[in-house]
């Protein structure tokens, strides 16, 4: 029985003729070949079935380079699936409504409204830029010029000035994220100092670019520096640049998920893995010390855990790199090496005290920070399909970037009231503290002032 449709359609006889011929295929499926139908080809589009308990969810699509990939459809369904399957659990189909199904319909494709957003090569291309310029004064600060409109422009200019004194210790041009939860919506600012006058860009977003806008931050920051070192400080000009940027995708969605899985990972690691879980989620360094084919599966795996924050991946270092003065600045990577190499940096002292270090051979991990919350996901889903359990972390990661969101908009407040609402945010939050303490981490990473909250 068709319970309900999404974009609702006017031509209902269409509907429930694809509908029956829809239930003829799956029975069929059933009963002849034993198995369930997972999905129909056509020249032009897929149709796939999502079963969540008692209940089908039917999903037509196109896929082409110019819409998403196979392996992007696949992890989309996995996400419709997780949605479902809690509100359809012990629901008896016979007394569903059809409105009560058109709202978990509705919810289901909530978190994939703006598809295009989230799989676009230039996801920030369309934010509109502005920009203030303001002169800081003993006695507060003045507006000398400004490039387009928003409440958030004047309220964004007084927290800066607020907060001089920590810009000035940075380079040049600083690029920070600010969850603005009163207007709904979160910005990118970019700000330029020359002595007492201060340029400052922005980059406007909705909510549904959080995540990504998340994501590629590093990216952001890494072209930063490379504007600041050919001396273009021009913050609209900045900007422009910014906004040119292409997505890379993340590592994971381009991994051959048949040779990789979460029980690899966990035999592999007697002790410490929790250190490397930890260190991957929030951006830290991490060396993999081994054999170069299984140092390449285990970064595969790991890879999992980076969905939400663009890390730097290098597979293999040699002795040859080092030699070369390339001696893996891990600050935002992930580094594969044998013991010998390893030993080398260690003897030109070029590991990075914050980084993790996971030898293969022994099967220990010595880090400083241990993430259980993420550990008993693994142990709990490690046994399952890599894509299902991904879904799974992907989910977990999201939470993890909201809560990361929430505590940058805490900087917008004066110092002293930043630090109490932070303080009351951390006894107050359904989660647990190495939950909240990789938050925490992953905000200062994004906006720089929260570091000096904490």
């Amino acid at each position: 029985m068709l319970l309900a449709t999404k974009p609702e359609t006017s031509d209902e006889t269409k509907q429930i003729l694809a509908t029956g011929l829809m239930t003829a295929l799956i029975s069929f499926s059933k009963e002849v070949h034993q198995r369930e139908l997972q999905s129909i080809s056509y020249h032009d589009r897929t149709v796939s079935f999502v079963r969540a308990h008692d209940f089908i969810i039917i999903i037509e699509s196109i896929v082409d380079e110019e819409t998403f990939s196979e392996r992007q459809l696949k992890q989309l369904l996995e996400q419709v699936k997780l949605s479902a399957s809690p509100l359809l659990e012990e629901r008896d189909p016979n007394s569903l409504s059809f409105g009560e199904a058109a709202l978990i319909l509705e919810h289901c494709f909530h978190d994939i409204n703006s598809l295009q957003l989230f799989f676009t090569k230039n996801p920030i291309f369309g934010a509109e830029p502005s920009k203030i310029t303001i002169r800081h004064k003993e006695d507060g600060y003045e507006i000398i010029d400004k490039v387009g409109s928003g409440s958030h422009i004047s309220y964004l200019a007084s927290m800066v000035h607020n907060y001089i004194d920590l810009f000035r210790l940075q380079d040049n041009l600083s690029g920070i994220i600010f969850l603005l939860p009163e207007q709904k919506y979160t910005v990118y600012i970019v700000i330029s100092r020359k002595e007492d006058v201060t340029e400052i860009g922005f980059l406007k977003f909705p909510r549904e670019l959080d995540f990504t806008l998340f994501r590629i931050f590093p990216i952001l920051d890494e072209k930063l520096l490379q504007l600041s070192n050919q001396n273009i400080t021009d913050v609209l000009d900045v900007l422009d640049n910014l906004q040119k940027i292409e997505d890379s995708g993340i590592r994971f969605s381009g991994t051959d998920t048949e040779d990789i899985s979460l029980s690899f990972l966990a035999n592999v690691i007697e002790e410490g893995l929790g250190k490397a879980i930890y260190s991957v989620i929030t951006g830290r360094p991490v060396y993999v010390i081994g054999a170069r084919s299984t140092v390449r599966l285990i970064i595969d795996i790991l890879s999992v855990f980076t969905q939400h924050f663009s890390i730097n991946f290098h597979d293999w270092t040699t002795l040859e790199d080092i030699e070369k003065e390339r001696r893996c600045n891990t600050a935002t990577k992930i580094c594969g090496m044998s013991a010998e190499v390893f030993e080398k940096h260690s003897l030109i002292n070029s590991i990075e005290s914050n980084a993790a270090i996971m030898n293969l051979n022994t099967g220990f991990v010595d880090g400083e920070f241990d993430s259980t919350y993420f550990l008993n996901i693994l142990e709990t889903k490690k046994s399952e399909d890599i894509e299902t359990a991904s879904v799974m972390i992907f989910h977990e990661l999201r939470k993890l970037v909201s809560m990361s969101f929430i505590i940058t908009s805490f900087a917008l407040q004066g110092k002293d009231e930043a630090k109490s609402k932070l303080l009351e945010f951390i006894q107050h939050a359904p989660f647990p503290e190495s939950f909240i303490k990789k938050a925490i981490e992953l905000a200062a990473k994004c906006n720089f002032i929260v570091k000096y909250l904490h």
